[in-house]
């Protein structure tokens, strides 16, 4: 064989190749991605052009073509789609060789991004994306964001579900929960109570009750619990502060215990049991007073009282 020859033919070998590993990698694609509600598809039928242009997929998961009508495509790869058109198509013209779909816009991966983040807003994905990436979409958390306490609002069967996170890994690059998020799904950022910065549970003291601001207190070395309670914006009049209850687990790791403490004692006595050392991880709860029934009540009561006597009032006038 020659030399120009052999050139030739390695080229067009080359060339074959090439071909072949990019619709490998298109064909890839096309068997990843499912096709969901809100999806905006691009439809192409080269034996009928009329056809050609831009679909939206409705809620129902259906996309409307001409000839055929209503096609049920949600859940379906593109070449899944594909074949399912060109089935369709071919009942109506045997001379349908090819229908080509592509995405246009992915809407049907629309995640909602709110609260502290730089960029609050909708962003789309091609794949479920997971929490960083929804973080990285959304421009990163916000200065006076609670990474510590962000939260996930999905629905499930037909029911909103809130899921607690700790996103504060965010930040170290470590320890980020592997959660992927659904289309539809809303990743929810709150903000930091002014002057207390968000933490982890695990380094703070959740505090949370009759304070003013229930939160997660910073804290790395024990401290008193008076002080515990200032942090979180002090406790309101109708706080119990004899009742205040403390979840506590030791240095050594052993089982946590919950402890009653009673405030008063130390307020009125200086007695140490009422104001201990409280540690990074532990718990604080300060319950308040609730009203009797009669204090409850009592605006009723007055109410039926003034209406009674009113026309009582109004009986004895007639008799008159």
């Amino acid at each position: 064989m020659t030399r120009p020859k052999f050139l030739i033919m390695m080229t067009v070998l080359a060339a074959l190749s090439l071909s072949s590993v990019v619709a490998v990698a298109q064909d890839t694609e096309q068997d990843v991605y499912r096709i969901g509600a809100g999806d905006v598809l691009r439809l192409n039928v080269p034996q009928l052009p009329d056809l050609d242009g831009e679909i939206t997929v409705q809620t129902d998961g259906s996309i409307y073509v001409q000839q055929v009508g209503e096609v049920a495509v949600a859940g379906l790869t593109l070449l899944e789609a594909e074949e399912l058109l060109g089935r369709r198509l071919r009942l109506f013209d045997p001379s349908v060789a090819e229908v080509v779909l592509g995405v246009v816009e992915f809407n049907a991966l629309r995640v909602f991004a709110h609260g502290a983040v730089s960029t609050p807003g909708a962003y789309t994905f091609e794949t479920p994306p997971t929490l960083w990436e929804v973080l990285r979409a959304a421009g990163g958390p916000a200065e006076n964001a609670n990474l510590a306490s962000c939260r996930v609002l999905s629905m499930v069967d037909g029911g909103l579900v809130s899921t607690s996170l700790d996103l504060s890994g965010y930040i170290t690059g470590t320890g980020l929960p592997e959660l992927v998020l659904r289309g539809g799904d809303t990743l929810v950022v709150p903000l930091v109570a002014d002057g207390v910065v968000g933490v982890p549970a695990s380094q703070g003291v959740q505090v949370f009750g009759g304070v003013n601001q229930p939160t997660t207190v910073p804290l790395t070395t024990p401290t008193e619990l008076i002080t515990i309670l200032m942090l979180a914006g002090a406790p309101l009049e109708d706080a119990e502060l004899n009742k205040v209850d403390w979840v506590h687990r030791g240095a050594s790791g052993e089982r946590r215990a919950a402890v009653r403490v009673n405030m008063r004692k130390f307020l009125e006595e200086g007695a140490d049991e009422g104001n201990p050392l409280i540690y990074p991880g532990d718990v604080v709860y300060l319950p308040q007073r609730r009203a009797s029934w009669f204090q409850e009540h009592l605006p009723l009561i007055l109410s039926v009282v003034a209406t009674t006597t009113t026309a009582l009032l109004a009986f004895d006038r007639l008799g008159e």
